[in-house]
């Protein structure tokens, strides 16, 4: 069975939507729909293959034109495949985290100085080091306090909204969808 989905991005919760019925509804995110098209299903059994043309089409009540959809599909899934980046770079930083705060345990004077300098500069990507709740995704202040770039689950929090805009629309991004998308792709 094919959901005609990509697999779902790597964001760290789910949710049920309004409209959820318990036991029938799957959680979102979900991953985006392929772009209409025509596909090859592979099957191998026992080592024979056979293989099997699937065409998708376009729900025909969506009047959207072909380069609106190539527009909307790639946007997505250049979105989709950020927030997927961004999944592993706080994977990254919380396993590298782990393993500096382990050998911080066990140092003293000038490495458990460097050591905690790195966990430091760590905390700038990833403050709450996969904790959640209240302050855990602050950004780190630059010149007079200000907020500098966001951290890595600001970002994704960010991406994961403008990939929600496009999920939800049947029409080609608008040029502030673009945009603000152009600026959090940049940061990934």
């Amino acid at each position: 069975t094919w959901d005609l989905r990509y697999p779902r991005p790597k964001v760290a919760g789910f949710s049920f939507p309004i409209s959820a019925i318990p036991g029938r509804t799957v959680p979102e995110p979900l991953g985006p729909f392929v772009t209409p098209g025509t596909y090859t299903v592979r099957l191998t059994v026992n080592g024979r293959r056979l293989t099997q043309p699937v065409r998708v089409r376009l729900d025909p009540r969506v009047r959207i034109p072909a380069a609106g959809l190539r527009a909307r599909d790639s946007l997505q899934l250049l979105l989709y495949r950020a927030v997927n980046e961004a999944a592993d770079a706080m994977a990254q930083v919380r396993d590298l985290r782990t393993r500096v705060r382990e050998r911080m345990a066990g140092a003293t004077g000038a490495p458990a100085e460097s050591l905690a300098a790195l966990d430091r500069q760590l905390a700038v990507f990833d403050p709450a080091g996969g904790r959640s709740g209240r302050g855990a995704g602050a950004p780190a202040a630059g010149r007079g306090g200000a907020p500098t770039s966001p951290t890595l689950p600001q970002l994704q929090a960010e991406l994961m909204t403008l990939y929600g805009i496009i999920e939800d629309a049947d029409f080609a991004p608008t040029t502030q969808v673009r945009s603000a998308a152009r600026v959090r792709l940049t940061r990934v």
